[in-house]
């Protein structure tokens, strides 16, 4: 499967209230969906939808707000704490790049 970090996004045009939506992920990912750990989704994680999510499967989210746990989507990644405001005021239509963050310092995934 390819990663997250080869791939410049757009968040789709309608924008829900809990997540930010990757318009082009499905195309991306829909047939290399793997399965994974399901679990409490938390402000600044990356998430996919698993292959029971029909045409959505492989779209990715980036988490606004804490949800439930939910069995067809598992957490992939997670937004460094410094750039987590930004997902309340990501508006709809914005590229967004994400940078894998490996160093000492600093893990997890930064907007761009």
């Amino acid at each position: 499967m390819q990663l997250i970090h080869q791939f410049t996004f757009h968040t789709r045009p309608d924008l829900p209230r809990d997540v930010i939506r990757l318009q082009e992920s499905r195309s991306y990912f829909s047939k290399n969906v793997l399965f994974g750990r399901s679990r409490g989704r938390k402000v600044g994680d990356i998430t996919m939808n698993m292959l029971g999510m029909g045409s959505y499967a492989g779209e990715v989210h980036l988490v606004k707000v804490d949800l439930p746990k939910n069995e067809h989507i598992f957490t992939i990644g997670k937004i460094r704490k410094e750039d987590q405001p930004l997902l309340s005021i990501c508006p709809c239509n914005q590229k967004i790049k994400l940078e894998e963050m490996n160093t000492p310092i600093r893990k997890g995934i930064s907007f761009t």
